[in-house]
């Protein structure tokens, strides 16, 4: 792991040394540190995609992708309020 810090300042950026991919953000918000992490890359029409990443600090949370895709047309209405509100 590589770590990339400016002294005294916020963020703290850490890479894979193999992969060279972003693995963890840290920075300070207020007395609280955020810790943000990403893993599993996985390359989506050749762009390194992190399939998992979690929140760690103000609150705590994690995301697991399934599917990923790049550029594919989004119909609309997809975006669409439902009816009645």
């Amino acid at each position: 792991m590589i770590e990339v810090a400016w002294p005294g300042q916020s963020p703290r950026l850490r890479f894979d040394t193999q992969t060279g991919l972003l693995i963890r953000i840290e920075c300070g918000v207020g007395s609280v540190v955020l810790q943000l992490d990403w893993a599993d890359y996985r390359d989506i029409g050749g762009l390194m995609v992190p399939f998992k990443w979690r929140e760690a600090g103000t609150e705590n949370w994690s995301v697991k992708c399934t599917e990923v895709k790049r550029n594919e047309p989004i119909d609309d209405a997809v975006f669409a309020r439902p009816a009645g509100n």
